[in-house]
């Protein structure tokens, strides 16, 4: 960790204790190919976490694709996540 706290989130949200807590869980889990799934209500930094969690993860190269699931149906959503068969 440096100045800046996790890589790619600016230090001001992580100084708290919780938040702290919050930052040493993506240190630890980022680099892991652990699936993660973010949940909590509107507004609390849900997609903050999210793109901490991708700028630590050994696919920091790649595309990340932020879903918001309530804008999805529940069939349409497990359809997109997971795909579908006929």
């Amino acid at each position: 960790m440096d100045e800046s706290g996790v890589q790619g989130v600016r230090q001001p949200i992580w100084v708290s204790d919780a938040m702290r807590a919050v930052q040493h869980t993506v240190e630890r889990i980022g680099p892991t190919h652990i699936p993660v799934l973010v949940t909590g209500e509107s507004g609390t930094g849900k997609e903050v976490i999210v793109r901490a969690l991708h700028a630590a993860s050994l696919r920091s190269h790649q595309r990340l694709v932020v879903v918001d699931c309530a804008a999805i149906t529940p069939s349409l959503m497990e359809s997109e996540l997971f795909g579908h068969q006929k």
